[in-house]
């Protein structure tokens, strides 16, 4: 069974996005082992680029500390290309029918770090539209439950 990974600073702090989270996962893991992975939320002293540079620089640390040399690599940026569900499938397909674990990395309020992002991963927008990182873990988990439904030849809509 493919391996998937999300991770992410911190877990939802409100319990509807939280069950929303559970319920998403729940739906994907007959299909995939699903694993969220909380690597520690790292919060500016202030709003200064300095600051912002040095909280965005330990987080990406802690990103590294949880991927294996082996892992496919997507980083979930609004830097990333923008594909439908239906466009995605293919290069889901592709990530997930290798032995390696595909692991999603998404940001905290401050964003990717230069150094991941100038890395060679893969880079995925979820819209051109902002969302709070809280809601950006649940809406990817509600498309990877879509790309999943694809994939087992359900119908997109139903």
């Amino acid at each position: 069974m493919s391996k998937i990974a999300i991770i992410t600073p911190d877990k939802p702090k409100s319990s509807e996005l939280k069950s929303l989270l559970d319920y998403f996962t729940k739906l994907i893991k007959p299909h995939f082992s699903i694993e969220i992975i909380y690597s520690g939320a790292v919060k500016a002293k202030t709003d200064s680029e300095r600051n912002i540079e040095i909280a965005l620089k330990k987080e990406a640390e802690n990103f590294d500390k949880k991927i294996k040399a082996n892992d496919k690599v997507i980083l979930l940026t609004e830097v990333g290309k923008l594909f439908s569900t239906t466009e995605l499938l293919s290069s889901f397909n592709s990530w997930v029918d290798t032995n390696q674990r595909v692991v999603f990395i998404l940001g905290s309020a401050y964003g990717i770090h230069n150094s991941l992002l100038n890395s060679n991963n893969t880079r995925l927008s979820l819209s051109k539209l902002t969302f709070t990182h809280e809601m950006a873990l649940v809406i990817f988990c509600e498309q990877l439950y879509r790309l999943t439904t694809l994939r087992t030849g359900k119908r997109y809509h139903y």
